[in-house]
């Protein structure tokens, strides 16, 4: 693709970082400030297509977040190559985030090989 082209439509910009969130994506990313544009109101007003989820039934530390381990865990089993089914377990309304259940048929759940592998603790969200 064209980088000239190449456009996304962001919802958050933090300035002291260079950083924007793009909405359909669902990631922040390093943009010069003199390549943000305004867009139209009709693509200003289209849903987000980036949805927030997250393993069902596990908790990873106190702060919630995983660590260098179990993400790299994570990516070695959540592998691009093989085909993943996801299961929605639950929908949490106050934080707007999908709770799945992960598997693949080889592996089988990787929210219960995190569990297993003691970088996951069987909790709720």
């Amino acid at each position: 693709m064209n980088p000239k082209f190449n456009w996304k439509r962001a919802f958050e910009i933090i300035v002291y970082k260079g950083k924007v969130y793009d909405i359909d994506g669902g990631y922040y990313d390093a943009v010069k400030l003199n390549k943000l544009l305004a867009i139209t109101k009709k693509f200003i007003e289209l849903k987000p297509l980036a949805i927030k989820v997250r393993l069902a039934s596990i908790n990873y530390d106190l702060k919630n977040q995983w660590s260098n381990e179990a993400r790299e865990f994570f990516l070695q089993k959540a592998d691009k190559s093989k085909f993943f089914k996801s299961s929605v377990r639950k929908f949490n309304i106050e934080s707007n985030v999908y709770e799945i259940e992960l598997s693949e048929i080889s592996i089988g759940s990787v929210n219960q090989l995190m569990i297993n592998a003691g970088l996951a603790m069987k909790g709720t969200f």
